[in-house]
């Protein structure tokens, strides 16, 4: 039986150690990885990452953690809280404990100017009861790197592999995830975060720039790794200003095919691909959906929003921060977001939904075919779709 539940932002190593405890055997992580695992997370505690748990009086019971990241919503950058590690104690599931530590969470981060909150889920409807909905699909590839088209590398294409990205990349890569998808800004701390290898199968990890004139024009985050006798090569971020840098890409992948047999690459659903490879994938998955939730409408207001131009006055269903509920009017002009209370809905839809259709992975009229809203007084007022895609580990 759970008492009165107590929440807390972690504060010292000790309960840091009970909630990795806790999520090691959430997560099944191997015994020969968890010290490992324990380290990854003593980085994240000292670099500000805040853990939210619920204890029910001295014992720990679950939590998560929440990665302040600054990700790119429709063009625009957003303090955007990541949700990684959610996890309870086996003898405590089911009673209630995440439920009470997301309804404080969601309150510490309104009072903390989140304006998004997102995670990768274990299962869809399980995060749906917390406001969550999908606004990702990325497709990954699993080839072999000798199928990939061929071209000699230009000489005026210089490559440069490095561990950790100098000020260069740091500052093509921003530039780029400002106006792409929902990339994620990064910091040393970010940087460090992507990069990190998790597990002993991992060998190596970093960055190769490509350069012409003088000009950085792309890049690939990538993790080395050995998987049963077999040496393979995982690609996160793949990011060109050209075609002839897509090819230089490719072709220096391809140069690796007596070092590496088996390649992955992660990219976004709009990725162009099967021009550059002579045979069939030996894999094509499509998933690593992620979920959204709005935190405080408010904070959207007057904010840049790549849509057509249209206005919309929508009632709100938030069952978790109250703050959303009512009857809210949206408006976009000129690619700038409006938002204010109104007294007449047009349509009705959850938080969740409706920060689908604001991402672009969705829109209304798609979402009332399949009964997620409920029209009023409905007049094919609509936003467009945008491309949506993010990489980072939270």
């Amino acid at each position: 039986m759970i008492n009165i539940l107590n929440f807390k932002i972690l504060d010292n190593k000790k309960d840091l150690k009970k909630f990795v405890d806790i999520a090691a055997f959430s997560f099944s992580i191997p015994i020969s990885e968890k010290e490992k695992y324990l380290e990854r997370h003593e980085s994240l505690f000292e670099e500000g990452k805040k853990y939210c748990t619920a204890f029910d009086e001295s014992k720990l019971i679950c939590g998560f953690n929440i990665h302040d990241l600054n990700m790119t919503f429709r063009g625009a950058p957003m303090k955007t809280g990541g949700i990684g590690d959610v996890c309870s104690r086996n003898d405590c599931r089911g009673k209630g404990g995440i439920s009470f530590v997301f309804d404080n969470a969601l309150k510490y981060m309104k009072e903390n100017n989140f304006i998004l909150s997102a995670l990768y889920p274990f299962n869809f409807n399980f995060y749906r009861k917390y406001g969550y909905e999908i606004f990702t699909d990325s497709t990954s590839y699993d080839i072999s790197s000798s199928t990939l088209y061929f071209e000699k590398n230009n000489e005026n294409i210089i490559i440069e592999e490095m561990d950790f990205p100098d000020e260069e990349t740091k500052i093509y890569y921003n530039e780029f995830a400002s106006k792409n998808y929902n990339l994620v800004q990064r910091d040393d701390i970010n940087w460090k975060n992507s990069l990190r290898n998790f597990f002993s199968t991992e060998i190596k990890s970093g960055i190769v720039k490509f350069k012409q004139n003088n000009l950085m024009k792309g890049l690939i985050r990538y993790f080395y790794k050995n998987i049963n006798g077999k040496n393979k090569l995982v690609i996160k971020d793949l990011i060109f200003s050209d075609e002839n840098i897509k090819k230089s890409i490719f072709s220096y992948i391809k140069s690796l095919s007596y070092q590496i047999s088996d390649l992955s690459i992660l990219v976004p659903s709009d990725f162009l691909i099967w021009p550059y490879l002579g045979d069939y994938p030996k894999q094509k998955t499509s998933g690593g959906n992620c979920m959204i939730r709005i935190i405080d409408i408010e904070k959207l207001n007057d904010i840049k929003f790549i849509s057509q131009d249209t206005s919309i006055n929508i009632e709100i269903i938030d069952h978790n921060c109250s703050w959303n509920n009512g009857i809210w009017s949206l408006t976009v002009n000129d690619n700038r977001l409006y938002i204010e209370k109104t007294s007449k809905a047009h349509i009705k839809t959850d938080i969740g939904t409706l920060s689908s259709i604001l991402s672009g992975f969705t829109n209304i009229k798609d979402m009332i075919s399949v009964k997620r809203i409920e029209t009023i007084d409905y007049n094919d007022q609509d936003f467009n779709l945008y491309n949506t895609f993010i990489s980072e580990p939270f």
